[in-house]
């Protein structure tokens, strides 16, 4: 049991974080800002990773690999299932010698599931973001094609030693839709999408622990191993951190395209 609820405690990890960087936007119901240059680069990385249209045409996505998840110094590695659907629906399947642990989010609803099969649902404004975890570029079709959403060039950053245009995104909520600004807030997400070769390197949002919770943590995922398949460019290493800490590393074997899932695959 103890590496089931091991997994468990980092599956759970990604959804309970919101950004210090929140209060530096506009306000709820500004007009939305479309910046020429943030657009330009969201587009270069999506003809890099395989063409607008193509990626703007993939329903869903199915890849196995293995999870390696990081807890005291300890490594406890499983075999894995994440899948995709568009922007705002992912489930990752993780199994353990006790069982299968899942979590999943759908249509603005985000759960997890115990190996004893009992089902708990997270903070409501944590899966907003959670559709990006493993393959994150429909949000950036989505930032492109879709004028409502706020594109804000912010400058080149040091990634890991490389250089990398900085680029935010969020949804432009007035006030009467989000008098507190939380769900703006939640919305965040930052790209770095390398200088030179055009590759998205990582992906940062913002997250709280608990429905009680006002702190913010950065939560980070990082792409990296990018190999082509069926004529996409895919990361085939993905790695989640959480206030620089590193949670776990996904390997993907193999990952396949539009096979058909349904709201049902979803569905804990």
């Amino acid at each position: 049991m103890r590496v089931a609820r091991l997994i468990l405690s980092f599956v759970l990890s990604p959804l309970f974080l919101i950004p210090s960087d929140a209060q530096q936007t506009e306000a709820p119901g500004s007009p939305p800002l479309r910046d020429p240059q943030g657009l330009a680069v969201i587009n270069q990385c999506l003809v890099n990773t395989g063409g607008v249209q193509v990626i703007a045409a993939l329903q869903d996505y199915t890849a196995n690999g293995t999870i390696t998840y990081y807890w005291s110094g300890q490594e406890v590695q499983v075999s894995a299932t994440a899948r995709g659907r568009g922007a705002g629906q992912f489930r990752l399947d993780a199994n353990s010698p006790d069982g299968l642990t899942s979590l999943a989010a759908s249509k603005g609803i985000g759960s997890v599931k115990k190996v004893d099969g009992s089902v708990k649902q997270i903070h409501y404004l944590n899966p907003i973001n959670l559709g990006s975890l493993t393959f994150p570029f429909s949000k950036l079709v989505a930032a492109l094609q879709d004028s409502s959403l706020i594109v804000s060039y912010l400058g080149l950053a040091n990634e890991s030693g490389r250089q990398a245009h900085r680029i935010q995104v969020r949804k432009n909520l007035t006030a009467l839709e989000d008098p507190r600004f939380l769900r703006s807030r939640a919305s965040i997400v930052e790209f770095f999408i390398d200088a030179g070769t055009l590759e998205l390197l990582k992906t940062i949002d913002w997250i709280r622990p608990t429905r009680r919770s006002t702190i913010d943590s950065p939560h980070e995922v990082h792409f990296s191993d990018y190999r082509v398949t069926n004529g996409i460019h895919v990361p085939f290493v993905v790695s989640e951190n959480i206030g620089g800490a590193r949670l776990w590393t996904l390997r993907l074997t193999e990952i396949s395209f539009n096979v058909g899932l349904k709201d049902s695959d979803f569905a804990l």
